[in-house]
């Protein structure tokens, strides 16, 4: 209901409810209080009310009424407009369906070589394409609707075509050939394929079904099977004349098969035993190769000894067993006749059967036992003469060789023979160099060689490791250029430079010179001496390296023990000379004798100075050649650091050096040689008083670990160069005396500290800082420790 509606049915309402209240106001109101007064009242104002009803519901009932027609109108116009649209749409589909119809039709009409058919549930034809016309004759005027198939159709099978429909209604599909009866009764042959037809909803509507003519083509068939007969006929006639020549081809081709199949193998026999030049395999492919050339079971390859006629190597080759060996043996020529005649003629010997042959009869059973029947003998034969005997041998019945399988194995023969004779060659150029090569490397020196033109063709082991280098990245590079890339290692590379250049420039002359290397520090005597040919000719350049760094350290040992002897042992004898002078003239003037107890000091003290040299030189001599047994017994190493001390305690007074230690509480007992511990104290501590200022300080030190006990002896003295700490337990060993500003003694007191403690099991060594002072540090087996059971043992035998 739209607004205007509302508001007139509004109106309507509110009119009778005015009308229905305004009577029952008046009698409520204006008439008296009588009961039949206001009952006719109340009668009087619903009769109103009704009457306001009915007049209101008549206005209602028009209004609707008229809103009714209205909308009906405009139902009718809509309605109106939509049957006209679908009826349009409608127009469009239909002539949309009909242009499809008529296209299908027009291909189906089209298509005439192929017959097409369709049938309705009834079974009869309901459409009968152009093709179908041409192929059966009839019009589809005729037929559509009017006949069903079976009025041309008959199956070839004699299946009717309801049951030809059922198998249709089965697989969906049928195919065969069929007989098609045209109008004018002619037969023909065709192909035809039935499906059924269906609409969306899968209801049955009929069949539809494709026919083609193969009339002509069976025709065709047939004409074709019978030329094929035909042919075949021809054919094999031929066939036979071709298989009579082809067997003649055949006897040809094989024959000329086997002959190019012998020259690849006598090719790849060449290819094979030339491809190395070393004898052992030169001879397995030999023998293994010639076998398969020849169709024989075995080879046996003898060769002569050079210059005699003595067999040595024997190679065996066995096809059956695919075993091969290689055997040295020692056998004159003579006691084997057919190898010495077949070397003698320079032909082959052949035994076509062992057991008819005229070998002796213990060399048939030999043969017999091994299953041969028969045997060729060929001479390996080089420009030298011959070299060895190629041995073949056939098992089972006899064989007769021919005059192809003569030639393939002579051919095979002469080929191996070259081959053999360039491994033996070979061979011996091998031996003679690898000993060259061996007694190069076995000398002591190092070696490099040069040829003519001054390239590297040889450096043996120890010049490598002097040079550090590998000798097969510098061969094939000049002298000089292998001098240059060892510049940073060469200490003096001027001066080598110049004995290269003056071997370069002058190769005839003998070079001699001396030169030093960084690393490993190496002094290293140069020789250069030309290698001479046949006629005089330089044809190369050897260079001997003699490492004479031992030679220059025993110099320096001979220069310090000469100063030694010329400063350590004159300077005490000297004091010993003038105190004795000083006593003797005071003796004579009788005076000052209280100051004789002083210089008798000083000389007993210079005397023990000697006295302590010559021991360390006669202990040290005694321990490097095992004379001096170790006297070892339980000791205390508290009185063993005393009883040292004490020793150097005067030295060290009179620079004011101070002797502190730091011992724990107890000391463990040490199981060692006392005097020899005592010596060790005293000559670390004595060597630390030498090189330590005045007021300086010794400090020892011990500490106890779990099976060696670990002592350290300090002083503030100037420190030992770095350069030195690995050498100066050396023998001899001795620090510059420059950098010293002093003599340095003989140079085994450190050597003697080396000695005693490698001989009860310790190990000694030494760190020091320049100008802050150095710490000697040596260690003994702990005699507590539980894992010492040799000591124990020891201990235990002493104690019981």
């Amino acid at each position: 209901m739209d607004q205007e509606s509302k508001r007139v049915a509004q109106k309507i309402f509110f009119l009778l409810f005015l009308v229905a209240v305004l009577p029952l106001v008046v009698v409520g109101v204006l008439l008296p209080e009588n009961q039949t007064w206001q009952s006719g009242g109340v009668i009087i104002g619903v009769l109103c009310l009704g009457i306001a009803q009915y007049l209101g519901m008549q206005n209602v009932f028009r209004l609707v009424q008229s809103r009714v027609s209205r909308t009906e109108r405009i139902l009718e116009a809509n309605y109106s407009k939509e049957l006209q649209e679908y009826t349009k749409r409608l127009e469009t589909e239909t002539e949309k369906l009909q242009e499809t119809s008529d296209f299908l039709n027009s291909i189906l009409d089209s298509s005439t070589e192929y017959s097409i058919i369709t049938t309705g549930k009834d079974g009869k034809i309901t459409l009968f394409n152009k093709g179908a016309e041409r192929m059966i004759g009839y019009a589809a005027d005729e037929i559509v609707h009017k006949e069903p198939p079976t009025l041309f159709l008959r199956s070839p099978s004699n299946k009717s075509f309801a049951q030809v429909g059922m198998q249709i209604m089965k697989y969906g599909v049928d195919e065969g050939e069929w007989e098609v009866i045209r109008k004018d009764g002619q037969s023909l042959r065709v192909i035809f394929t039935m499906t059924p037809m269906r609409d969306r909803n899968g209801k049955m509507l009929g069949f539809l079904g494709i026919a083609k003519d193969v009339t002509e083509q069976k025709k065709l068939e047939r004409q074709l099977q019978d030329y094929t007969e035909n042919l075949e006929k021809i054919v094999e006639h031929r066939t036979e004349e071709l298989e009579r020549k082809n067997v003649e081809l055949d006897d040809e081709r094989q024959t000329a098969e086997n002959r190019a199949k012998e020259l690849d193998m006598i090719n790849k026999l060449s290819q094979a035993i030339s491809s190395t030049i070393e004898l052992e395999e030169v001879l397995g492919i030999g023998a293994e190769r010639v076998v398969e050339l020849l169709r024989l079971t075995q080879s046996r390859l003898f060769l002569l000894k050079e210059g005699s006629e003595e067999l040595q190597i024997l190679y065996k080759y066995d096809k059956t067993t695919q075993q091969s060996d290689l055997n040295n043996v020692s056998a004159p020529l003579s006691r084997y006749p057919d190898f010495l005649r077949a070397i003698t003629t320079t032909q082959p010997v052949v035994i076509d059967d062992v057991q008819k042959s005229s070998m002796a009869p213990e060399v048939k059973k030999v043969f017999e036992k091994q299953g041969v029947s028969s045997i060729m003998n060929l001479p390996l034969l080089s420009k030298d003469g011959a070299i060895g005997i190629m041995m073949l041998l056939h098992t089972g019945d006899p064989r007769n060789f021919s005059v192809e399988d003569l030639n393939l194995a002579e051919t095979a023969s002469s080929q191996l023979a070259v081959a053999l004779k360039n491994a033996q060659l070979f061979r011996h150029v091998v031996e003679e160099k690898g000993r060259i090569e061996a007694l190069v490397n076995s000398s002591s020196d190092g070696i490099v060689m040069t040829d003519k033109q001054f390239h590297l063709i040889l450096i043996n082991a120890v010049a490598e490791r002097l040079f550090q280098i590998n000798a097969n990245q510098f061969l094939e590079k000049h002298l000089v250029e292998f001098v240059d890339e060892q510049k940073d290692n060469l200490k003096d590379f001027d001066l080598v430079k110049q004995v290269v250049y003056q071997i370069v420039t002058s190769p005839e002359d003998r070079v001699v010179e001396e030169f030093s290397l960084l690393n490993p520090p190496k002094t290293l005597k140069l020789i250069g001496n030309p290698v001479l040919g046949e006629k005089d000719e330089v044809i190369g350049h050897m260079l001997v390296l003699h490492d004479i760094t031992q030679e220059k350290r025993l110099e320096q040992m001979r220069d310090d023990l000469v100063s030694m002897i010329v400063h350590d042992l004159k300077n005490p004898l000297a004091g010993v000379i003038g105190f004795a002078e000083i006593m003797s003239v005071k003796m004579k003037k009788r005076d000052d004798m209280e100051d004789f107890e002083n210089f008798l000091t000083k000389i007993l003290y210079q005397a023990n100075t000697l006295h302590e040299m010559v021991n360390n030189i006669l202990e040290v001599h005694k321990m490097e050649d095992g004379s001096m047994e170790l006297q070892k017994d339980v000791s205390n190493l508290q009185t063993i650091i005393t009883n040292s001390i004490h020793q150097v305690e005067m030295s060290a007074k009179q620079k004011d050096i101070s002797i502190t230690t730091d011992l724990p509480d107890p000391l463990p007992p040490v199981f060692v040689d006392h005097t020899k511990i005592v010596r060790l104290f005293a000559n670390i501590m004595s060597n630390g008083i030498k090189y330590t200022p005045e007021q300086g300080n010794i400090h020892i030190s011990v500490k106890v670990q779990d099976d060696e006990i670990l002592t350290g002896i300090s002083d503030t003295g100037k420190g030992i160069p770095l350069e030195y700490l690995e050498t100066i337990f050396d023998r001899f060993a001795q620090i510059d005396r420059k950098k010293q500003g002093k003599a340095a003694s003989v140079g085994l007191g450190l050597y003697f500290c080396k000695l005693v403690v490698e001989s009860h099991g310790g190990k000694i060594w030494a760190e020091s800082e320049l100008g802050k002072g150095s710490t000697f540090f040596f260690t003994f087996p702990n005699l507590l420790s539980a894992s010492k059971e040799e000591d124990d043992d020891e201990l235990e035998t002493i104690v019981i």
